[in-house]
């Protein structure tokens, strides 16, 4: 039986960004996309109903927003799942602090997230990030660094938690 993998991401922007990192750059494992934010929602039947024996659920969340109650009951109900044998394993890509911080972190020409479309403000990220077909030649042109991506730990209530980036590395891209 293969494992399938199925990235659970906060929302828009990091769909388009690890549907890049999995499809045209082939960075990480394949796998299925859902938006869903495991820090904000509690894990709906719904969505315990789609795991599967054999399924990674990777969670990938951002680390600035300071709570961690939602996400603590969340976990409480994979471990269940994980021992009723409903889900083979799961584990966490933490963005430190945000999407935003790793891009400016992993990208050597990048300084202000502005410049990442070369937009005259911050908050056309998001939507512009959204709406991205393709984020290859983005990334290239901003001196990407894959190995600089998800790297740091945070510092606050979200320390406790283990990074899961070496999972699902490609291994020819291994760091």
């Amino acid at each position: 039986m293969n494992t399938r993998i199925v990235y659970y991401v906060e929302g828009e922007t990091e769909e388009t960004f690890i549907g890049s990192l999995k499809g045209e750059m082939s960075l990480i494992l394949p796998g299925r996309i859902r938006v869903f934010n495991v820090v904000n929602k509690p894990l709906s039947n719904f969505i315990r109903r789609g795991f599967s024996q054999n399924e990674i659920a990777v969670f990938v969340f951002d680390t600035d927003t300071g709570k961690i109650e939602i996400l603590e009951q969340n976990i409480s109900m994979l471990e269940i799942e994980k021992k009723r044998k409903k889900l083979k394993d799961y584990l966490f890509i933490l963005q430190v602090p945000n999407l935003e911080g790793e891009l400016i972190r992993s990208c050597s020409k990048l300084s202000k997230i502005k410049d990442f479309f070369s937009s005259n403000k911050d908050s056309d990220f998001k939507p512009m990030m959204a709406q991205a077909k393709s984020l290859k030649v983005t990334l290239e042109r901003h001196g990407f660094d894959f190995g600089k991506l998800w790297i740091f730990s945070p510092t606050n209530e979200f320390a406790r938690y283990k990074n899961g980036k070496k999972q699902i590395v490609r291994k020819n891209n291994a760091i």
